[in-house]
């Protein structure tokens, strides 16, 4: 896809719960992300991130597509999409290669790191459960860490840690055919919080170390940034779209009027309000008459259940051990909007919170610089440095790049769901494509 100026242009789409979001930009001389088109509409076929209906999904995705097209000026052949789902899986691995001849220490070559993360990445996988992402995380040359470039360093041994995201592969495979039954071509799938930190986090969060919270409609996603990149990822089952129910449960409202009660008068933290409680009307439906609720009591409904979310996700990075290796949480999803939010979590967490925006793209409206956009912006900012694909089937074990050389974090790579579980989803050519790009 090219604008008129027969500059490059990039698309991407985040298939949330409740929201499609797509945007097209293009890069300027500085190689910022410049904003040319942004599209929403409403979720259909998919839940949780899981296509359940692949005709509403592929309906959904080509009505989004094709107004971003409109908008655009221009076709739309490949995209970048975000996935996500409660039953994503993330865990560290270590592998390990000798180089140097019977004890003795030999040059490091690129056969030598493609070796160790050969072994890094052979980790036993359950049935129909793929590796959807490999991060490396730092190499350590005879017991001596290092974490970048182990090339031409003379070694005996060589150790590799990487971080390995893990997905259901029918998961994968029903996403990459949604978009291909739109005549459209996968540049690359990207975990969710994984984008959504290129945009919302800053480098000195990420090295410091960050609690990345994205809290989407159905799930709310967890990720642990330490020394610029993600050590940690875990899904809950539960988001922003809970605290809807409730509302219309307490309430005995439709949901879609708790949702819209929610948006436009929620607060889930009792601090924020006044002494004068204000009255809130609810519209009439069904043959029931206009009525009020008190803003405290929609208050305490709210909050009870974003501390229900909150404790969650401090138990499970209590479990993890992660928890204290943190100095701060950023919150971000369409959850992160509701006013309260940060300061709820800043109480039970006992750190700095603040609520994510999107930084360094530029021509932003403030409402597309908000947090529920940080994913889909996220997807752009990597996708400057990704090779284009050819149309073909076999072109989508590509390498992502950061379009920062001094960010790490973001050399995720997108791989093919079409492998069998014995298979790695990363072929020799496909490593050695991302060793070369990263040392040479």
């Amino acid at each position: 896809m090219n604008t008129e100026n027969n500059q490059d242009v990039f698309v991407a789409i985040d298939l949330g719960s409740a929201t499609f979001k797509a945007v097209a930009a293009y890069y300027d001389e500085f190689q910022r992300p410049y904003k040319i088109a942004v599209c929403q509409r409403p979720t259909e076929g998919i839940r949780k991130g899981a296509v359940l209906n692949m005709e509403a999904t592929v309906n959904a995705i080509e009505d989004i597509l094709s107004q971003l097209e409109s908008e655009a000026g221009s076709e739309i052949h490949t995209v970048h999409v975000a996935f996500s789902s409660e039953h994503v899986e993330a865990q560290n691995s270590d592998g390990v290669a000798n180089v140097g001849l019977r004890g003795k220490p030999q040059s490091i070559t690129i056969n030598d790191v493609e070796k160790v993360m050969d072994s890094a990445q052979a980790v036993p996988l359950p049935e129909n459960r793929d590796i959807a992402a490999i991060i490396p995380l730092n190499y350590r040359i005879d017991n001596q860490l290092i974490t970048r470039d182990p090339l031409h360093i003379q070694a005996v041994r060589l150790e590799a840690r990487i971080h390995i995201i893990t997905a259901p592969g029918s998961l994968l495979v029903n996403l990459e055919q949604a978009i291909r039954n739109t005549g459209r071509q996968i540049q690359a799938l990207v975990f969710s919080p994984i984008a959504c930190a290129a945009a919302v986090l800053s480098k000195n969060e990420r090295t410091e170390g960050v609690i990345l919270i994205e809290m989407g409609a159905s799930t709310t996603k967890i990720a642990v940034y330490i020394e610029d990149h993600p050590h940690y990822n875990t899904v809950l089952p539960i988001g922003a779209s809970s605290l809807t129910k409730d509302l219309a449960e307490v309430e005995r409202i439709p949901f879609t009027i708790a949702e819209t009660l929610k948006v436009e008068h929620g607060v889930c933290y009792r601090g924020l309000l006044n002494q004068h409680i204000r009255q809130i009307p609810i519209p009439p439906f069904g043959g029931r008459g206009a009525e009020m609720i008190a803003e405290s009591k929609m208050c305490d409904i709210l909050q009870a259940r974003m501390t229900d979310i909150a404790q969650a996700t401090l138990r499970r990075l209590e479990i993890s051990g992660w928890l204290y290796k943190a100095k701060s949480v950023v919150i971000a999803g369409g959850g992160s909007q509701l006013p309260g939010v940060s300061e709820l979590f800043n109480r039970l967490f006992q750190m700095p919170t603040r609520t994510a925006y999107v930084m360094g793209v530029e021509n932003l409206s403030e409402e597309e610089s908000q947090a529920e956009f940080g994913t889909v912006w996220g997807l752009l900012k990597q996708s400057y440095a990704i090779p284009k694909v050819d149309p073909s089937p076999s072109s989508f074990n590509q390498t992502v790049e950061d379009v920062f050389p001094d960010d790490p974090l973001l050399k995720e790579t997108p791989l093919s769901t079409k492998k069998s579980k014995k298979e790695s989803l990363i072929k020799k050519k496909g490593t050695l494509n991302w060793i070369k790009d990263n040392f040479f």
